[in-house]
């Protein structure tokens, strides 16, 4: 599911175009036909992929979706937790062909040259399907959906703490902080 695109000044293409560079990348979506509303989840990559590593603020990116088979759809981006965003688009009927997602990067870099470039930006689109379709997705708030994300970012750390506890914890290294301690 991992689709992710770069941000460029001439990416045109769908989420299967490009993978190198900042970007942004689709990593859930989910679809009520029931409530008509669509909820996607991304977050901004860095150079090698690794979300930690972007530094895009919230204020220098633009959303904007566009449908084909449906006239207009209303939409709010929600930044979650650092580099991740809920997109929920409303009024999505259940017979709409594709949405496209376009988010323009208004940060500005500046080369070694000392040219100053601006990010660009990247596209995706995300064709109906039926099994998209998912009956039981809750209509959330805005706020509900950010602590969601919020309390997942939080098990995920928990859980990394965990492992790294877990490779700290090798026999010699314990024997040793055992004489410390004598």
């Amino acid at each position: 599911m991992n689709s992710a695109v770069s941000f460029s000044t001439s990416n045109t293409g769908d989420s299967d175009d490009d993978s190198s560079g900042p970007g942004v990348a689709l990593t859930a979506r989910q679809y009520s036909s029931k409530t008509q509303r669509l909820v996607m989840q991304f977050h901004i990559t860095g150079d090698n992929d690794d979300a930690t590593e972007a530094s895009i603020l919230p204020s220098d990116l633009d959303w904007y979706i566009k449908t084909v088979g449906q006239e207009s759809a209303s939409y709010q981006v929600v930044p979650t937790t650092t580099n991740h965003y809920v997109l929920i688009v409303d009024h999505l009927d259940d017979n709409f062909g594709a949405i496209q997602i376009t988010v323009e990067n208004r940060d500005k870099t500046v080369g070694a040259n000392g040219k100053i470039t601006k990010g660009g930006s990247a596209q995706l689109v995300l064709k109906n399907h039926p099994s998209l379709d998912n009956h039981n997705l809750e209509k959330l708030s805005a706020k509900q959906y950010a602590i969601t994300a919020i309390n997942k970012e939080i098990e995920k750390q928990q859980q990394k703490i965990k492992q790294n506890k877990q490779v700290i914890q090798v026999p010699g290294f314990k024997i040793e902080m055992q004489h410390l301690k004598d």
